[in-house]
């Protein structure tokens, strides 16, 4: 149900930050 769906699309949401912080970082 949608509790499914936010609960997805949350992790995905931290995953992208994470990738842009270590790019952040890398530079």
């Amino acid at each position: 149900g949608i509790v499914v769906f936010a609960s997805v699309m949350a992790t995905l949401g931290f995953q992208i930050l994470l990738e842009s912080a270590r790019q952040l970082i890398a530079q």
